[in-house]
């Protein structure tokens, strides 16, 4: 059991878990537009992930010069094996891709700037997300405005219960959305945009529900397991039931 719980932290600390979850957000798109893309960007997009995802949420630790090397090695093995992986995938990408994945890159590194500020917090982050798991991967394709906004708005909703999680962890100077409108109006907007979503017509009721129960259970006593699993899991659960609804 201890051992279980040692691979565990080791999946969620490096990143690798988020990255699974972004990896089924691109898989979703695939799915749900019935478009073929390209192994290359999704594998780019894996590896991506854990180097944007383990600056982001380590960028404070290492700014303060209190990360250690000795503490964080697996931290730091897994983000030289994916900075190499991504780099290895960049180079096969077609040039409208690499420019692509360029300017999000840019882009990603203001998070630490506007990360005190929670709606734009939440709204750059959904921005990057959609971009990167409906964007990019149809930029050959027609624009389907649509469906990234669905994508915008799935994604803040599945932020919630990790805003929450995140209210005692935060210091005072950070100005979350929890902490300005509180935790139940917070929630209330999440039901809202979860209707909104349903409205629009995608018929993903089962993973709406599943959103909607976690928002429900979220407070700032939940355990870390609950969203830097659970939760971050969603996106892999909802791709499990598109894949066998589509092989059904």
């Amino acid at each position: 059991m201890k051992f279980l719980k040692l691979i565990l932290n080791f999946y969620i600390n490096t990143s690798i878990h988020v990255a699974v979850a972004v990896f089924s957000l691109v898989q979703i798109t695939k799915l749900n537009l019935n478009i073929s893309i390209n192994s290359n960007i999704n594998y780019f997009i894996f590896f991506g992930t854990i180097i944007g995802y383990n600056f982001l949420k380590y960028f404070v630790v290492f700014w303060n010069l209190t990360f250690t090397f000795k503490n964080n090695y697996e931290i730091v093995l897994v983000s030289i094996i994916a900075f190499f992986g991504m780099t290895f995938y960049f180079f096969r990408l077609d040039s409208i891709y690499q420019k692509a994945f360029l300017k999000i890159g840019v882009v990603i590194l203001i998070y630490p700037f506007v990360r005190k500020f929670g709606l734009i917090k939440m709204a750059f982050v959904c921005f990057c997300l959609t971009f990167i798991t409906v964007y990019i991967p149809t930029i050959n394709q027609q624009l389907n405005c649509i469906y990234m906004l669905e994508r915008f708005v799935i994604i803040f909703c599945l932020l919630i219960p990790l805003e929450i999680y995140d209210l005692e962890i935060d210091s005072r100077t950070i100005k979350t959305l929890p902490k300005i409108i509180g935790i139940q109006n917070l929630k209330l907007i999440g039901y809202f945009l979860l209707l909104f979503f349903s409205i629009l017509g995608s018929n993903f009721e089962i993973i709406t529900i599943v959103i909607a129960i976690c928002i429900f259970l979220s407070n700032e006593k939940n355990s870390k397991f609950f969203t830097s699993f659970w939760v971050e899991s969603l996106p892999i659960i909802w791709w499990g039931i598109l894949f066998f609804q589509n092989i059904l």
